[in-house]
């Protein structure tokens, strides 16, 4: 009655249950949470670990709370880093609602996403191609090909999370510290590909006295942020906020 098709366990499990029937012995199920069951679930997970980072949740819940909204989606998770249920795996998973993400429809919801920084190009393009809206963590580098893509999604300011050895965590080795730890800072940023959405945002910013790119005036005072903590989009200025 159970999911697996191998005959060899089948019957194996038929011995284990006969020798209980004959022994008078009772056996009872329960389920451990993948985030508890490490030893158990140990060779399940080698080969991946490097996969499985993700933010530690107090920074998650502070972040979130940062932003107002409650996702209900958690995209490009697993049973070991899930930030709430019900997730979307990449591969195969007893409890992810749906396997791959861009596989499913990301519209008319609020999802978060914290995608490997490879496939960002991807995640960006299906949020625009849906007109879809949600939060995506991602590395602050403003040099990447997707960085205006992103700049121009935006309809909050963008979080900055804090850089310390504990922001990025792996369930399956709690000790074991980013090797990107001293060099990578994130952004939790709130996009949406309706441009309806977009434009209200922009709306409630000040407008910049000079053009992204451009030199400003001799006369102008320096430029506030020059830590980067700023962007620019059609002539407003995006603060970016310190968590």
């Amino acid at each position: 009655m159970g999911t697996s098709h191998s005959k060899e366990i089948n019957l194996l499990v038929k011995e284990i249950w006969d020798f209980c029937i004959t022994t008078n012995i009772w056996i009872t199920v329960a389920h451990i949470p993948g985030k508890q069951n490490v030893i158990a679930d140990f060779e399940s997970r080698r080969g991946t670990n490097d996969t499985e980072w993700a933010l530690d949740q107090t920074v998650y819940d502070q972040a979130i709370q940062l932003l107002c909204v409650t996702p209900c989606l958690d995209m490009f998770a697993s049973r070991l880093n899930y930030k709430f249920m019900p997730y979307v795996a990449f591969r195969p998973d007893p409890g992810a609602q749906a396997i791959n993400a861009f596989h499913i429809s990301w519209v008319n919801m609020c999802f978060y996403a914290f995608p490997p920084f490879r496939i960002i190009n991807q995640v960006l393009q299906k949020i625009s191609d849906e007109n879809a809206t949600g939060i995506i963590v991602i590395p602050h580098w403003p040099t990447q090909s997707w960085w205006p893509y992103v700049t121009k999604m935006l309809i909050h300011c963008p979080i900055i999370l804090p850089s310390t050895p504990t922001t990025l965590m792996l369930p399956s080795h709690p000790q074991k510290i980013h090797p990107l730890q001293k060099k990578l800072r994130l952004l939790m940023c709130h996009l949406s590909g309706d441009y309806l959405k977009v434009k209200e945002f922009q709306k409630k910013l000040h407008q910049s006295s000079y053009k992204h790119g451009h030199r400003g005036l001799k006369s102008n005072t320096d430029i506030t942020y020059k830590s980067g903590n700023s962007t620019v989009v059609n002539e407003v200025s995006i603060p970016f906020i310190q968590l």
